[in-house]
């Protein structure tokens, strides 16, 4: 479980996160919803401990975080905005050592990078070539493999679906939906994706001027489905609508 208590974040003195408050219970997958900047990427870095927050506390599965650093990054697979992943090595060689710093046993890390390699590359020796000649979307992969490749407890994804193609994203939504569903797992996910956002979401949030928008199951979000969730989502983010006035130019 993650819990979040009064989150509140600035950059240069200007708030991004005001007094968050937020709880992610084992089976769900809880998406973030909302527009750029509105702090999605910034939380997921608080939890991850990435950044520090400015007031507020973490917790995961009940311990405070800052008081248990490896025990609890032990339990997170992580994906963010920042890709670490070093472009000298090959991918396999990559997972290699993400799983040696975990101190995973060798024979474990080569069946786990086989069985990742297979699930999610169509070609099997993409997995042997430079991460420094990989598309963006073979990068996203990679990225996924590793925060899976420790077997964590909990799955929080940044923009997971960004630059993957269709087959991928119907492939990693099927996937996060039985990861879900394994004991004591959970994800927590942001996304503009709003197509696989409404197939696999279980809970949302949305963030909106600094504050928690919205926080419910996605079944009251969409009133059991009677609405669409994109226009659900515009009507409490963008009230005013769309107005193209001042691009009267170009047309």
């Amino acid at each position: 479980m993650i819990t979040l208590k009064g989150i509140s974040k600035s950059f240069q003195r200007k708030l991004v996160l005001d007094d968050i408050h937020l709880t992610v219970q084992p089976h769900d997958i809880c998406c973030l919803l909302g527009k750029n900047g509105a702090g999605k990427s910034t939380l997921i870095n608080i939890i991850a401990r990435l950044i520090s927050q400015d007031k507020g506390e973490v917790l995961i599965k009940g311990q405070v975080f800052d008081n248990n650093k490896i025990l609890i990054k032990e339990k997170i697979g992580l994906v963010s905005q920042f890709d670490y992943l070093i472009e000298q090595l090959t991918g396999y060689q990559y997972l290699e050592f993400s799983g040696l710093l975990y101190k995973m046993a060798p024979a474990d890390i080569k069946e786990r990078i086989n069985s990742l390699s297979l699930f999610f590359f169509e070609n099997t020796t993409d997995i042997h070539q430079l991460i420094k000649g990989y598309s963006s979307g073979m990068r996203m992969k990679l990225n996924i493999m590793a925060a899976l490749l420790h077997k964590p407890d909990i799955l929080l994804l940044d923009e997971p679906f960004a630059n993957l193609d269709p087959v991928t994203c119907h492939k990693l939504a099927g996937f996060l939906q039985e990861f879900a569903a394994a004991p004591g797992k959970l994800v927590l996910i942001s996304s503009h994706d709003l197509l696989y956002v409404d197939k696999i979401a279980t809970r949302l949030c949305v963030l909106h001027d600094k504050k928690v928008a919205f926080d419910g199951d996605k079944e009251s979000f969409t009133n059991g489905g009677a609405k669409d969730l994109d226009k659900q989502l515009l009507e409490l983010i963008n009230p005013a609508g769309i107005n193209t006035a001042s691009l009267n130019w170009l047309t």
